[in-house]
């Protein structure tokens, strides 16, 4: 280094990317004055001197291209580190724009023209390296930039190979390359050509198609199978709208024999330029429908009849390629069927090998030993203990939840890709060790047992097991947020998720939800109380009694006069105006109580409602049967208060909340810290929930989300305490970085993303028009713009979300778990509603997402398939819903669609649906009024079983489809990091993230 300059010459900037061979930092060229990108091996393959050589060889055969669809080489050598070290490295173009894969989160699929238009771009550039004996071997979404103007230059030649070299570039038996893409003969360490980077490539034009690579979901091993013997899906199985003449094309790059792929890119390139111009001449014949039957009500929605031949490309037109199609893969069963294999929306046209785990998660660091190249005797272990699946965005969750609308945010980057490396062991051998699980032992599997009974571990691990077990206690958990309120340690005060899991963990309730990952964390236990409630016969009266020994941080017992003036206090707006309202709802009776501030009572009685025959028993009785009422004591706002601690009007508490579960504020400093220790008040043997292993809590409010992020991947912190928030270049980040990917979990936000229809705002006064945007609307496309798999979440087929009680995912009444529109089914809807030639309707939502903005232009871009005309207008959120909340202001405006989200406070179909479609419901913003729904809730309500009431619910969300006053597009999900120093880490399916309560540190 000289002058602090790399090489005497680059001015480094910001790191662009990192892998399993080298990293890249953005540079400035002091020479020349430009932009530059440089790459750097890794320090630790830069000290073997044949690495250092394959560098320098691979750096000039990529300078050797010159092509303006390759990333430009302008120099390669060596200088010496700050420690003495050599450092190999080149120097590479800087590209302005963004990545493929980036795209393709956000837009796909593409319309078959478009991905083809792409795709023939990329071979072109490949054509040029393998005119010149450069084959690239890691093609993939990820190496391909995009620059503004739009133009494709491919990237990272890195572990490319030279044909005709003697020297091999990798050990014998070994793999290089990314999963995902990898063709048959590279995984199984074989020498290749540039008919793998055909494949690869075919991998890549599949995707833009349909949204995701032939195979997914499954960890590295399992992918790597399929790719050497498992048949891929036709494109249009997933995306109908493929062609099945491009169909062909697509499955004859994905050959399993080379023999039986285009000889090269330009081979390949030249076969998809002649569909280009076979279908600009509208030559391509392509999926059709059959014509729909036109119901009458009240008779089951309808579902499109779809021909499978003509839909999915098995009929005489499409030829088979190579043996492996000599039997096509299983035609999904017609819509409104349970599909075959579905996942959550997202559907592979072949089972997976046997014993495959329904969501099968990627678990292996890069470098860790696998097995020896497949054969068809040996088929691959099963991560069986992990999960994965696509991802929602949203705003912050649950802040307001009844206003719960997803903001997005574009982010245009310069970055150049860099590849995975996957090593294999040339013979016998299972897997090795994994480095990141630690041995199995009786501690940890006593935790274990408190948490699930199962371990996770790698991508999705947390979904359905625990990440590293442990009942070791000690350490700092270390926090840290952009996001904090003035209240967020008043339990009455505070209405959003963080809050509420910050507050779990100093205080406690008459009950709250098991500390355990999955469906398990859905059900209630007792806290603060001996059991979850007795209800009385008539279904009014719920009565509960604490346990002995339950005290607040002096050592005061608490009482059930506690916990009823926690409850009393939430009826005073003035102090508490954002807080949640059940309690008024359900308490008041006529009382018009104004809280205990304001109470007149000289005895402070205060609700009627709520009686304490003792100090250790509380009986709520309500006016009419809820059956859902334990679910709002496991609020914050049910936490025990103790009178004489609340002093100034209530307004002081939040600076010293008096704690009653294991922890205790030590410091609070709003807005830029919080400090808490153990409750040494605290009885462990009095709480099932809490596990309390850290010594103590540091939570520190930073100024950005950026700067929350930064901190999460350097290992200053464990986990960000709203960890739906990352930033989009932070998400790109961890998606390319196995080490960070490996802790990471795809959750859902426990959401649903709908339509809202104004039944008083013509036509849709008609349910038959309501029902024809049920067909029209493309809800894959809106999933694209709202950020694909990793942030527009699961296709929704009905309102329930996959949280809920009540939810199932074979309940698909307008179509299929793809999302596909059916246009044709559509226009016989308007028809029905006498507008044979369509109507025009306004679709409103909130202003200031590309998101947003972008889905209601795909909205847009369906429903005018059907004949529906849709102007799109977008108003402030608080516009919104003050407007909406106004029946008389929605129609003169004209509003007859509206864009919306809704998250539940509790995981029951009550907690979801109630409010959305009961006529008087606060969030029925549509003015649904359906008396059998009214009456089902009634019925509901009155079912003390939770299993009877979530059938009652699934009927209730079944009957308001058919009103299709709702029209649900997404269930959104949201990745969540935690850090690698955490221990008992998973995700809690009502939190919508990391349960804090259960979490130990190691180190």
């Amino acid at each position: 280094m000289a002058d602090g300059l790399f090489a005497g010459r680059y001015e480094l900037a910001g790191l662009l990317g990192s892998g399993g061979m080298a990293r890249v930092h953005r540079a400035k060229d002091t020479r020349m004055g430009r932009p530059v990108a440089v790459k750097t091996l890794l320090p630790e393959l830069a000290s073997d001197p044949d690495a250092r050589r394959r560098f320098a060889r691979e750096a000039r055969a990529a300078g050797a291209l010159n092509h303006p669809g390759i990333v430009t080489v302008h120099d390669q050598d060596e200088t010496q580190g700050a420690d003495g070290a050599v450092v190999p490295y080149l120097v590479m173009e800087y590209v302005l724009g963004g990545t493929l894969a980036q795209l393709v989160r956000e837009q796909a699929p593409f319309e078959p023209e478009r991905a083809v238009r792409i795709v023939c771009d990329i071979l072109d550039a490949l054509a040029h390296a393998h005119s010149h004996g450069t084959v690239h071997r890691d093609v993939k979404p990820a190496n391909v930039m995009v620059t503004p103007e739009g133009t494709i230059k491919v990237a990272d030649f890195g572990i490319a190979r030279v044909l005709d070299n003697d020297a091999r570039l990798t050990t014998t038996g070994s793999a290089i390359g990314t999963p995902s893409y990898m063709s048959p003969e590279q995984i199984n360490g074989l020498d290749v050509d540039a008919r793998s980077d055909v494949y690869s490539t075919a991998c890549v034009l599949m995707e833009l198609l349909t949204g995701r690579p032939p195979f997914t979901d499954g960890n590295q091993i399992n992918l790597m199978y399929w790719h050497v013997h498992t048949a891929p899906p036709v494109p249009s199985s997933r995306n109908p709208r493929v062609p099945r003449e491009l169909d062909a094309l697509v499955l004859a790059g994905l050959s399993k024999n080379p023999e039986d792929r285009p000889r090269d890119a330009g081979a390949y390139r030249d076969l998809l330029r002649g569909w280009l111009t076979a279908a600009s001449s509208s030559a391509l014949t392509g999926p059709a429908t059959s014509p729909v039957r036109d119901p009458g009500r009240p008779a089951p929605i309808p579902a499109p009849s779809v021909d499978p031949r003509a839909t999915y490309g098995f009929g005489p037109a499409l030829p088979a390629m190579t043996p492996d199609l000599a039997k096509p893969p299983s035609t999904p069963s017609a819509p409104g069927t349970p599909p075959p294999f579905d996942r959550g929306g997202q559907r592979d046209a072949t089972p997976p090998p046997s014993g495959r785990p329904e969501h099968p998660a990627y678990s292996r660091s890069p470098q860790v030993p696998l097995p020896p190249p497949y054969l068809p005797s040996t088929p691959p272990p099963l991560n069986i203990n992990a999960q994965a699946a696509p991802a929602g965005t949203g705003e912050h969750p649950r802040r307001n939840r009844r206003r719960w609308i997803a903001a997005g945010s574009g982010v245009v980057v310069a970055a150049v890709a860099v590849s995975v490396t996957l090593a294999f062991a040339p013979h016998g051998g299972g897997p090795g060790p994994d480095p990141t699980r630690p041995p199995t032992t009786v501690v940890q599997n006593a935790a274990l047992a408190l948490h699930g009974g199962k371990e996770g571990s790698g991508y999705g691990g947390g979904l359905d097991g625990v990440v590293r077990p442990s009942t070791k206690k000690g350490g700092t958990l270390r926090i840290v947020s952009s996001y904090w309120t003035d209240e967020m340690l008043d339990p009455a005060a505070t209405y959003d998720q963080s809050s509420w899991d910050l507050q779990r963990l100093y205080l406690r309730k008459l009950v709250d939800y098991a500390p355990a990952p999955g469906p398990a964390g859905g059900k209630l236990v007792p806290d603060l109380a001996t059991d979850t409630g007795k209800l009385s016969p008539d279904g009014r009266t719920w009565t509960f009694h604490l346990k002995p020994g339950v005290t607040f941080q002096d050592g005061t017992p608490i009482t059930s006069e506690d916990i009823k003036y926690g409850i009393d206090r939430t009826f005073d707006r003035t102090v508490f105006p954002g807080g949640p309202t059940y309690f008024l709802d359900l308490l008041d009776q006529g009382q018009h109580y104004a809280g205990p501030y304001k109470d007149s009572d000289p005895d402070g009685l205060g609700l009627n409602s709520v009686s304490t025959p003792d100090d250790s028993t509380i009986k709520f009785t309500l006016a009419k049967p809820f059956a859902d009422f334990r679910y709002v004591l496991a609020l914050s706002i049910g936490a025990p208060v103790p009178r004489k601690s609340d002093t100034a009007g209530g307004k002081d508490y939040q600076k010293s909340p008096v704690a009653s579960g294991p922890y205790k504020v030590s410091s609070y400093d709003p807005g830029k810290s919080l400090h808490l220790v153990r409750n040494t008040a605290w009885n462990q043997s009095t709480d099932p929930i809490h596990s309390a292993l850290p010594d103590d809590i540091d939570v520190r409010f930073l100024d950005s989300q950026d700067a929350v992020d930064d901190e999460l991947f350097s290992g200053a912190a464990d986990l960000d305490l709203n960890g739906s928030l990352l930033s989009d270049t932070s998400e790109t980040k961890l998606l390319n970085d196995p080490k960070l990917k490996a802790n990471t979990d795809l959750v859902f936000s426990g959401a649903t993303r709908y339509l809202s229809l104004q039944t008083n705002v013509a036509p849709f006064n008609a349910y038959q028009c309501r029902r024809a945007i049920q067909y029209a609307v493309d809800r894959s496309a809106v999933r694209a713009q709202f950020g694909g798999q990793y942030d527009g979440g699961d296709i929704a087929t009905t309102m329930l979300p996959p949280t809920t009680d009540g939810y199932t995912a074979t309940a698909t009444p307008y179509g299929r778990t793809d999302g596909t529109a059916f246009p044709d089914a559509a226009k016989k809807q308007t028809a029905a509603c006498g507008h044979p030639n369509g109507f025009s309707t306004t679709l409103v939502g909130t202003s200031g997402s590309p998101k947003v903005l972008g889905a209601m232009t795909s909205i847009q871009a369906a429903l005018a398939k059907a004949g529906i005309t849709v102007k799109i207008e977008t108003v402030t959120s608080q516009v919104l819903y003050d407007t909406l909340a106004k029946p008389d202001q929605v129609k003169a405006r004209g509003w007859g669609m509206v864009l919306t989200s809704w998250a539940a406070d509790w995981p029951t179909g009550g907690g979801f649906l109630r409010s959305l479609v009961q006529t008087d419901g606060s969030n029925n913003y549509s003015g649904l009024s359906d008396t059998s729904i009214d009456n089902l809730i009634n019925k509901a309500d009155g079912q003390s079983n939770p299993g009877d009431a979530a059938k009652t619910w699934q009927q209730i969300d079944q009957t308001e489809m058919g009103e299709s006053t709702l029209v649900p597009l997404l269930y959104p999900r949201h990745l969540v990091y935690h850090g690698s120093r955490l221990t008992n880490v998973y995700e809690h399916v009502v939190l919508g993230g990391v349960d804090l309560t259960a979490l130990g540190v190691s180190g």
